[in-house]
């Protein structure tokens, strides 16, 4: 893997955090307690402990998922090449949408599963 292509290195550096906060999430998930209510991301999350245990471990779920494709992608970017800038771009882009549609798969589970 040559040193310039940001596209595989961001995404493979990314993919085992995501990797690791997946695990940490799914085997040590953040106790529950009412001082997190102001601060959760969502407003559903802090409702309860069962909110709270819910997201925590379907997100973890997610996230290891997540950690899955940007590894699969980040080892097909070693063999394209894409300029420094471009892949950096492109890299931060799909990290960015992962998150992002991790978090709101995390709200719609929640309020299928108990409601608004």
């Amino acid at each position: 893997m040559e040193f310039e292509n940001g596209f595989s290195i961001i995404l493979i550096v990314s993919s085992i955090v995501m990797f690791l906060v997946g695990l940490n999430y799914l085997k040590n998930p953040p106790k529950y307690s009412d001082a997190f209510k102001g601060w959760t991301k969502s407003k559903y999350e802090g409702r309860s402990k069962a909110h709270w245990d819910f997201s925590h471990n379907y997100g973890g779920k997610l996230y290891l998922k997540l950690a899955f494709i940007l590894f699969l992608l980040g080892s097909i970017g070693i063999f394209v090449r894409l300029g420094f800038k471009i892949g950096f771009i492109l890299a931060i882009v799909i990290m960015g949408v992962g998150v992002t549609v991790i978090r709101i798969k995390v709200e719609n589970a929640l309020i299928d599963k108990f409601g608004k």
